[in-house]
């Protein structure tokens, strides 16, 4: 599978470079969308799942400037209505290309259309304007004082596309609080001195008297849309998500940029929720919180055997600074199935492999393969699994429980973390059948994991700079082949709980360790099998 999938992606590169980039371009022709459409099922084939055939957006040769409708680059015009006469007029001729020309536009929401492709040409800054009273929403049924409408947004569309080189800014340190916490004194005294509003512990500042405590604006927002295509431009400085695309179908995110400053404030990057065929490649973040990270609406079904989210594939991808690289919830309750991430880059970001969920908003995910990931400067955990993610009652059981299972994870370097893995499953529903193949992570502490059953470690290399290699808890099934125990171990596995059983090691020499093995009272010692 992989030699196929490789000399494939090679060949999508080579064609790549002699085409413009999806629905860029004014003159389309056949040849140029086969070559795309080869690029893409490049990516969405000989994976380990079926994932349907993916296609572009295809839309008319006509363009539609917004300076035909009256748009003045700047900084003072408000261009609002053009932008909602050209998408209006685009989308009742049928369709075609809203172009955006070199300069700078400030505006109002936008709201697409079906069949209209956003286009930004290179050279191009829209900026949103930092007045709340601009995005208030009209209909009292469906609105309140503190919600406010996205600056981007479309529902119920289908044929859709923002592409170019330009850039989108949210201006969204007008909308954002900042916590005293992720900042220094220096930023943080910037803040209070422009004339924030502090709350009343002090920790916590608001840029104005209008946006406190109010439910924060989308940089973008799709819902319930068909066939969607983002394909280079810049997003950044968002007042909350900068992608945000729900209950969506057929969707490609691709070449986009998306940066926020590291104490920007629920700003995650990509966020994919109850989407269903998704391609996401060679894509750059840098923000605030969550990098890209894939969530799941409710479901009707039990079990979540019918799951919201379902056949991504993320590749080529860098995270830099972020609260996790790839993220999965913390809202998993409709169910996650048949995730492929591949040659992705974390760096200095707070955790880079970031499962979490909690009750009440857990779900089934399954069916999870991530491989030939690169970290380093891993701020907390390489890998980590938290299923009380907002500290809920964890013996209540009955109610939308976080269940990880069937995930694996290959080829993963990380050159620095405070802690290698920090795998935690609730007792009734420990994180079970979990896959971890060709792993070398450098860290402070090693490998840490609680209620967890059935994990197989296959060439795997962790040299914490103290402690215990493995710390098990309750947790049982594990089988170790050939695994490195290094020169001057203190302890290989400290093994703890009255569940923690049927532990075997094969082919995997512990001599180096000054202390192999350290159970505490409540293991057996039989709970070890050692295989030469």
């Amino acid at each position: 599978m992989k030699s196929n999938r490789l000399s494939a992606l090679a060949l999508s590169t080579i064609l790549s470079l002699s085409i413009v980039s999806g629905c860029n371009f004014k003159n389309s022709n056949n040849v140029k969308a086969a070559d795309e459409n080869t690029q893409l099922e490049a990516y969405t084939t000989n994976l380990p799942f079926n994932m349907p055939k993916l296609s572009l957006p295809t839309f008319q040769n006509k363009d539609f400037n917004i300076t035909d409708y009256g748009a003045e680059s700047g900084s003072i015009t408000k261009n609002t209505d053009a932008f909602k006469k050209a998408i209006t007029e685009c989308n009742k001729v049928g369709g075609g290309r809203v172009v955006v020309p070199a300069g700078t536009w400030l505006t109002g929401p936008i709201e697409l259309k079906s069949n209209v492709n956003l286009y930004l040409d290179s050279g191009a800054l829209v900026i949103f304007s930092s007045n709340p009273e601009d995005y208030k929403k009209t209909d009292e049924k469906n609105s309140s004082s503190n919600s406010y409408k996205n600056l981007i947004s479309g529902s119920n569309l289908s044929n859709i596309a923002i592409t170019g080189d330009g850039v989108l800014n949210g201006n969204g340190a007008f909308w954002r609080p900042v916590k005293k916490e992720k900042v220094t004194d220096s930023i943080w005294k910037s803040f209070v001195s422009a004339g924030g509003v502090l709350d009343s512990a002090g920790t916590t500042v608001w840029p104005n008297k209008q946006v406190v405590n109010v439910k924060r604006p989308n940089l973008l927002n799709l819902s319930n849309c068909k066939s969607v295509l983002l394909d280079g431009p810049s997003f950044e400085n968002s007042p909350q998500f900068n992608i945000d695309i729900n209950s969506s179908e057929n969707l490609i995110v691709r070449n986009t940029k998306i940066f926020n400053e590291y104490w920007a404030q629920n700003t995650d990057g990509i966020d994919i929720s109850a989407c269903k065929n998704v391609l996401i490649y060679n894509d750059t973040v840098n923000t605030g919180d969550d990098g890209i990270c894939m969530k799941s609406g409710s479901s009707s079904k039990s079990n979540n055997d019918e799951p919201t989210l379902e056949n991504v594939v993320i590749e080529n991808c860098i995270v830099n600074h972020a609260h996790g690289g790839f993220v999965v919830g913390s809202n998993t309750d409709g169910g996650m199935k048949n995730i492929y991430v591949h040659n992705c880059n974390y760096i200095g970001t707070d955790s880079g492999l970031r499962f979490k969920s909690d009750i009440g908003n857990g779900g089934k995910v399954e069916d999870i393969y991530i491989d030939g990931i690169n970290m380093k400067n891993i701020v907390n955990d390489a890998i980590v699994f938290d299923t009380n993610y907002e500290a809920k009652n964890t013996n209540n059981t009955s109610n939308k429980v976080p269940n990880f299972q069937n995930i694996h994870i290959s080829n993963v370097f990380c050159d620095g973390a405070q802690e290698a893995a920090n795998i935690k499953g609730l007792d009734a529903v420990p994180v079970k059948n979990l896959d971890l193949k060709n792993i070398t992570i450098k860290s402070t502490n090693g490998f840490s994991a609680e209620n967890t059953s059935n994990v197989n470690l296959d060439n795997v290399k962790i040299t914490p700079s103290q402690g215990s290699i493995f710390t098990l808890k309750n947790s049982s099934g594990y089988n170790f082949n050939n695994v490195l125990c290094p020169t001057g171990t203190s302890t290989f596995i400290s093994l703890e709980g009255s569940q923690t059983n049927n532990i075997k090691l094969t082919n995997t020499n512990i001599s180096n360790a000054k202390q192999p093995f350290a159970l505490d009272k409540n293991v057996n010692s039989s709970a070890i099998t050692i295989n030469k």
